[in-house]
């Protein structure tokens, strides 16, 4: 295990400004005397499995059919079991200041906090919310995978007489060719590639991946999670290995474990380099590390790869 990966952050400051204009001049959002309606989410730069986003919930005042009293949240939904993020807000309506509030919350699932209260609003009426505020990571390090599967599809792991499809993994690390065995309709599910598989073929042979990585990724089909830390090799290869074959689902749960920090991103970068994708991501997280003068560590062994990559 890469010691960087799970060193913690010191404290990052995110400075936030969020501009929302509900939906409300259609009225099919007030055929009901109650509900609520949410803003698109904030990505913290980095960490795709931490987001933050506003909710909107109303309410009929029940003295006309255009009069409502509002309420709105800041929810932030973390898949990170270790987590430690505070920060401070202020939200407006149309540019007028209701509340200022601080938070703080830790570890991962829904966290809720009220921004306002009771604000009136008539129906048809000129409305934006505005929040603006600084959030504060004081800790943050990556999650086991966790996917979400059908419990039929778990129970077939051990299924072993219905895995009709043979993936076949030349793996150059152990220099022999190694097999996994799967439910052909599984695989399918959850990779767009051999979804165009006909029903007469039974087997693939994979390249450029290790067995280990390929393992991992099929295992996923079945919410089988890995029990152990990943590296930020194996993270990429993971990554690639969803791209090739299609699986985009497998991706984003791999994706979602990840958290860039300035202690990582080096290492990240550097096995990122053959996989634009996620490369671009690195650089621009570097870019933000830079921005706000966060340290980054290995640093000179960034330098270094690269410097090496341009002289062959």
């Amino acid at each position: 295990m890469s010691p960087s990966l799970l060193n913690p952050v010191d404290r990052m400051k995110f400075p936030v400004l969020i501009k929302w204009y509900p939906e409300f001049l259609s009225s099919m959002f007030f055929q009901n005397a109650v509900g609520y309606l949410k803003s698109p989410p904030y990505h913290f730069p980095g960490s795709p499995g931490l987001e933050c986003y506003l909710q909107l919930n109303y309410a009929a005042t029940g003295r006309n059919d255009r009069e409502f009293k509002i309420q709105c949240l800041l929810i932030f939904d973390t898949k990170y079991k270790n987590t430690e993020v505070s920060g401070d807000f202020t939200f407006a309506i149309n540019g007028i200041k209701l509340a200022q509030h601080g938070f703080e919350f830790e570890n991962y699932g829904l966290h809720k906090f009220v921004g306002f209260n009771n604000a009136p609003y008539n129906f048809g009426q000129h409305f934006v919310i505005n929040l603006e505020g600084n959030f504060f990571i004081k800790h943050i390090s990556p999650t086991p995978i966790q996917i979400k599967v059908d419990k039929s599809i778990r129970n077939l792991f051990k299924n072993h007489n219905g895995k009709d499809f043979v993936v076949y993994v030349k793996d150059k690390e152990l220099n022999k060719i190694k097999q996994f065995k799967i439910h052909k309709s599984i695989l399918q599910k959850y990779s767009i590639f051999f979804e165009l598989f006909n029903e007469n073929e039974k087997d693939w042979m994979i390249f450029g991946f290790n067995y280990k990585i390929v393992k991992i990724a099929l295992n996923l089909c079945y919410g089988i999670t890995p029990k152990f830390h990943l590296n930020p090799k194996e993270y990429i290869q993971l990554l690639k290995f969803a791209d090739t074959f299609g699986m985009e689902y497998i991706k984003i749960v791999i994706k979602e474990s990840i958290a860039l920090t300035p202690n990582n991103i080096c290492d990240y970068t550097i096995f990122a380099y053959d996989y634009h994708e996620f490369f671009y991501e690195c650089l621009d997280y570097l870019n933000f590390c830079a921005q706000y003068d966060y340290p980054i560590g290995h640093i000179r062994k960034l330098k270094m790869h690269f410097k090496r990559l341009f002289k062959e």
